[in-house]
């Protein structure tokens, strides 16, 4: 995926775990960054207001892996994020 600055996105994503906020989303993902980091997980917040990202990923706030695979995906928070980080960290 280019982004609108001719940059590739997996140049932006660090080598820990990666919570995109697409298209300028305005959900608090302060609650799912907290549920990760408390689970030890290195994470990177990266806002990519692209609307061509969006409309390839299909969702607002996707959680990837450090292997870059997608963990989980939504237009919305998940009602139990701490579950959610559990899952993604393996715990």
């Amino acid at each position: 995926m280019w982004l609108d600055d001719a940059t590739p996105i997996q140049d932006r994503i660090g080598d820990g775990y990666t919570l995109l906020r697409l298209r300028g989303t305005t959900a608090d993902t302060g609650g799912f960054e907290r549920a990760l980091r408390s689970r030890g997980a290195p994470l990177a917040v990266l806002d990519i207001p692209d609307e061509a990202a969006r409309e390839l990923y299909q969702h607002d706030i996707i959680l990837l892996r450090p292997d870059m695979h997608v963990v989980w995906r939504g237009n919305r928070l998940p009602d139990d994020v701490r579950e959610i980080a559990e899952i993604a960290t393996g715990h």
